[in-house]
């Protein structure tokens, strides 16, 4: 199973696709990732599927952003429906 993390994190903020594997736990390998976007977060799980295939894959996903998750709802949903599981935490603004 892969854990894919997408937060805002400074420190892959200019990266295009998921860059950082933070370790496994447990037989679960957790990757992080700043999904901002519905279209980074649907490319985000579409790299991890190729690369990960056939594992399953739970995408844990920070929203930012009220406005953005308003205006970008439908599209978010679509997004992260690319994945096996998903959670969803509180927006962080």
């Amino acid at each position: 199973m892969i854990l894919v993390y997408t937060s805002y994190n400074p420190n892959n903020f200019l990266q295009n696709d998921v860059q950082y594997y933070l370790g496994q736990v447990n037989g679960i390998s957790v990757l992080d990732d700043y999904g901002y976007h519905p279209t980074a977060i649907t490319a985000s799980i579409k790299a991890v599927r190729q690369k990960y295939s056939p594992l399953r894959i739970w995408a844990v996903f920070e929203p930012h952003q009220f406005s953005r998750v308003t205006l970008f709802q439908k599209a978010f949903i679509k997004a992260l429906d690319t994945a096996d599981k998903v959670i969803v935490t509180k927006i962080f603004s």
